[in-house]
């Protein structure tokens, strides 16, 4: 038997006085990869996400019907609402996704063995397996820093490498193709080896005629390496734009000048470079060092000077040579090397849901659900109700989105994919049924309550 209790539905508004109905905001869902670009974005490909905010419920307040089954201390509910309308904001969002025109293939198989292992969480990555020669490498490292920071001149190197020490270990750490450039085919390991035996028995670092693997010379590995790091820390940077540069006061823009200042201060002091090679033994090494004056920084790089070494990667062709700083050589190989960092951390960034993207447009989204069915279970005991909600019928509905202000390709491309993407339309109907779900738990639980006298 079904029994209609008027005095609910004004005790159900009493409610929803001062409550409101919110749903969480939606990540950036993924809608399309390399799509081409207008060309005031800045970047030739992107790729093109769509993420929800201020989703609020409305309507939940209007009770349609209400009828009750009561058995025992239970209590069956069939709630009727005459109108759903849900209201919130989209942006379409996009970040740079370029095509990658480079065999990369392969590359990670520089790894490690161990690199590869599963660790468990709160574990020591290190696990006491490393290997003797990289314990004893590391012991040398420590002792030539503590020698570094006796001396005044040492210690001004020490406190620049400080400075930016935990953005070039987050750049390491995220940036999954500079560990790559990094390990250079074993040259950067084998170097390691020898600067190893050069500080056991004073004998030259940078010899000019040994070649490591990719026919590099120490030097040239070693300028390499600090033009891989700068231009990493500037890319990974999450609020980089390639059309517009970083953001104020980017730590990882300051971290890219440090790496690059003292390679510059390096070629000013000793006369080396990528290409030029004076050998050098650790006492003159040391030697150099200290003969500077304590009070004076790295040469500084200034930001224009930054800003054309990054062009070598970010535009297809390079930057002009010319605009170039004259202290530093970027050959060809250097810009096909610099094109396939830029890609490949544009990429990850792109597969990152963390990352906001470039706003391309923004509005309202919208929908008006008729009728929406509940059933219920309230207990009553000891003068206690408590609510379960059964079931949520959602009767099908027109999702609405503002897309008035798209135009072009880019906006094809999106209503093509979001008419097509239909887990979005899934997803946001399961949120919706469950906020509900709660909310009308609590609301049928007070309302009934109030009715019968016992809230």
């Amino acid at each position: 038997m079904s029994t209609t209790m008027p005095g609910f539905a004004a005790a159900w508004e009493q409610y929803w006085l001062h409550k409101g109905v919110s749903l969480d905001d939606t990540p950036a869902y993924p809608l399309a990869r390399t799509v081409p670009m207008p060309a005031d974005v800045g970047y030739e490909t992107g790729a093109l996400s769509f993420r929800m905010t201020d989703l609020q419920l409305q309507g939940v307040d209007r009770l349609a019907g209400a009828e009750f089954e009561p058995a025992e201390s239970r209590v069956r509910v069939k709630l009727t609402l005459a109108q759903v309308t849900l209201r919130g904001r989209y942006a379409l969002e996009v970040k740079p996704d370029p095509i990658v025109d480079i065999d990369t293939a392969g590359n990670l198989m520089d790894l490690a063995p161990d690199a590869l292992r599963p660790i468990a969480g709160g574990a020591d990555g290190d696990s006491g397996s490393l290997d003797p020669a990289k314990e004893e490498w590391l012991d040398q490292a420590r002792d030539q820093r503590t020698r570094l920071q006796s001396t005044p001149q040492g210690l001004k190197l020490m406190e620049v490498y400080g400075e930016h020490n935990e953005t070039y270990d987050s750049v390491f750490r995220t940036n999954s193709k500079l560990g790559v450039l990094w390990r250079a085919d074993g040259a950067t390991g084998a170097m390691a080896g020898d600067t190893s035996d050069a500080l056991k028995n004073d004998t030259v670092v940078n010899a000019s005629d040994k070649l490591y693997p990719g026919n590099r010379t120490y030097n040239g590995n070693a300028f390499v390496q600090q033009l891989n790091v700068a231009s990493a820390c500037v890319w990974t940077d999450p609020g980089f734009d390639p059309k517009k540069g970083p953001p104020p006061d980017s730590k990882y823009w300051a971290a890219a000048k440090a790496a690059l200042a003292f390679g510059k201060g390096v070629g000013a002091t000793t006369n080396n470079s990528k290409k030029q090679v004076t050998p050098l033994r650790p006492t003159e090494i040391h030697a150099t060092i200290e003969s500077q004056d304590p009070n004076k920084s790295l040469p500084p790089v200034a930001d224009s000077e930054m800003g054309s070494i990054m062009a070598m990667g970010i535009k297809p062709g390079g930057a002009d040579p010319a605009s170039l700083p004259d202290w530093l050589v970027v050959d060809e190989e250097d810009q096909v090397r610099l094109r396939t960092l830029f890609e490949a951390t544009m990429k990850q960034k792109a597969e990152d849901a963390t990352i906001t993207g470039q706003l391309l447009h923004e509005g309202a989204v919208s929908a008006e659900i008729d009728q929406v069915e509940a059933v219920l279970e309230l207990n009553v005991e000891a003068g206690a109700i408590s609510a379960r909600c059964a079931q949520i019928d959602l009767p099908a509905y027109a999702f609405e989105i503002d897309d008035s202000t798209w135009a072009g390709a880019v906006a094809d491309m999106a209503r093509a994919r979001l008419d097509a993407t239909y887990f979005i339309r899934s997803l946001l109907h399961d949120a919706i049924v469950e906020r509900l779900r709660g909310s009308l738990q609590d609301a049928a639980a007070y309302a009934y309550g109030l009715h019968v006298g016992l809230a």
